[in-house]
């Protein structure tokens, strides 16, 4: 199990976070700047997330196993 635990640190620290943007935009629509930068991590990041997802999904599964 402590394989999983480490194969889900290493896509976490592997996560790339760039908040860019000019502050006059932030302020004028904070929910919207959030939004899109929200969506491009997502975006640029999809890739981690689904191998997190299916390391979880396993993980999961081994535990049922082993109750």
């Amino acid at each position: 199990m402590k394989e999983y635990v480490n194969k889900i640190k290493d896509l976490k620290d592997n996560i790339s976070v760039d908040l860019n943007g000019d502050i006059a935009d932030i302020i004028k629509d904070p929910r919207a700047w959030a939004e899109a930068v929200a969506e491009k991590i997502i975006a640029e990041n999809a890739d981690k997330l689904i191998q997190a997802r299916k390391l979880g999904e396993d993980f999961a599964g081994k535990i049922k196993i082993h109750k």
